[in-house]
């Protein structure tokens, strides 16, 4: 069985139920994982991420755009920007993933 809530568990067995128990729904209380904000964790995006995030839509936009401000700024997928610190890929609509511009 599981632990009880007045011991510090969720009195559940399944983390569904643990989730219910806690009144939690994922992408509401809790962030679903995505493979994007994973690889953008340690504050940079990978080639390959951006490449995939261009991949996925064939219509890329060609001029940039206003730099968004928050990841969920409003975009079409395959728009992008850039400002002095950051090259920015609209991925989905209304996602944004930015990878930090360097000199090498």
């Amino acid at each position: 069985g599981g632990v009880d809530l007045d011991k510090g568990g969720t009195n559940a067995v399944t983390a569904a139920a643990a989730r219910t128990n806690l009144g939690l729904a994922i992408g509401t209380d809790v962030q679903a994982y995505d493979a994007d904000l994973a690889d953008l964790a340690d504050g940079s995006l990978s080639e390959s991420a951006i490449d995939a995030a261009i991949a996925r839509d064939s219509e890329v936009t060609l001029a940039p755009v206003t730099a968004p401000t928050t990841a969920t700024d409003t975009c079409t997928a395959g728009t992008w920007a850039y400002d002095a610190s950051y090259y920015y890929v609209c991925v989905a609509t209304d996602t944004w993933v930015r990878a930090a511009l360097a000199t090498w």
